[in-house]
């Protein structure tokens, strides 16, 4: 009887502390870093929209030092680079996740930039990918050296769509790779993925999330008769990201629409995301039955991580 009442009691102070200790302005928990896929995502502000449609409006990302179109793995490697990344891990003091997005120029180079094209041996590609994943690696170690606490998220790429991309940015390159088909880009980005798979594999604090045939999913081909949702990921090779998915005016070859990108962000929160940052109800119910073995704070901890049930797809 006496237990009884001081846990109504307990509970009955935990409902009058919520409200005061979980409100606050959010904070930068995420960091992007990377190539134009990062500084898209940034500038769309596509991970704060993604955590807050899943019910955590308190975390949000910043990405405006280093997330940079045009960049490469091996310029983010180079010590001037890495000061960058060390100057935002000091000065943002809350961040718990690195999300990276890095090599797809260094691969999509074609023969003049030093990358991948269409006459490249499988030895001459395996060592592109060795060099390029070597360089990813640097910075993985990095920042993982800097901060013990820090994760990294690597967020690869979906495929390319060079079939009718505007001629004056993406023929240019499309020629400098040879003119590779669709399949032959795609199995690129595969065997690419599969590379960076292995190498990270058994790290603890380095996470990959694939993207590849996510577009192809979300959008279909009704051109082909190929309803959204029928190609379920990793896709067709034999064909492109749909170009309703493409960036400016659907005539970019590489870059996601913002829309696309809310895709992206969603695919990131339910393969990683939902299990770092939240805890669900039958966990919270789980930590609630330990009290008084946990304190008022460490519930209202648990409060403040609640989420929503994963999605269902």
């Amino acid at each position: 009887m006496v237990f009884a009442r001081v846990r109504t009691i307990f509970f009955l102070l935990l409902g009058w502390l919520l409200p005061v200790l979980a409100g606050g302005d959010p904070l930068v928990r995420v960091l992007m870093v990377g190539d134009s896929w990062a500084d898209f995502m940034w500038q769309d502000r596509t991970m704060r929209t993604t955590f807050a449609e899943n019910g955590r409006p308190d975390i949000v990302e910043e990405g405006a030092q280093t997330a940079e179109a045009g960049t490469t793995a091996a310029e983010w490697a180079a010590p001037d680079r890495l000061a960058v990344i060390d100057g935002e891990l000091a000065r943002l003091a809350d961040l718990q996740v690195v999300q990276l997005t890095v090599g797809g120029n260094d691969i999509l180079a074609g023969a003049s930039g030093g990358g991948w094209h269409t006459g490249l041996s499988m030895e001459e590609e395996e060592q592109l990918f060795a060099r390029v994943l070597g360089d990813v690696e640097t910075v993985i170690d990095h920042i993982l050296a800097a901060d013990p606490d820090i994760v990294v998220l690597v967020s690869l790429y979906d495929y390319p769509n060079f079939e009718g991309a505007a001629d004056f940015f993406c023929g240019p390159l499309h020629d400098d790779m040879g003119e590779p088909s669709s399949l032959q880009l795609n199995q690129l980005q595969t065997d690419f993925t599969e590379r960076a798979r292995l190498a990270f594999e058994g790290r603890s604090r380095v996470h990959l999330v694939v993207h590849l045939g996510l577009m192809q999913f979300t959008y279909g081909f009704p051109e082909l008769d190929i309803e959204p949702g029928a190609l379920v990921p990793p896709g067709r090779l034999d064909l492109p990201s749909p170009r309703p998915a493409m960036r400016f005016f659907n005539s970019d070859c590489i870059h996601l629409t913002g829309e696309g990108h809310r895709v992206v962000g969603q695919n990131l929160w339910d393969a990683f995301y939902v299990d770092f940052f939240c805890l669900l109800g039958e966990q919270i119910a789980e930590r609630v039955a330990r009290w008084p073995e946990l304190t008022v704070l460490d519930l209202v901890a648990d409060h403040n991580r609640a989420c929503p049930p994963k999605t269902v797809h």
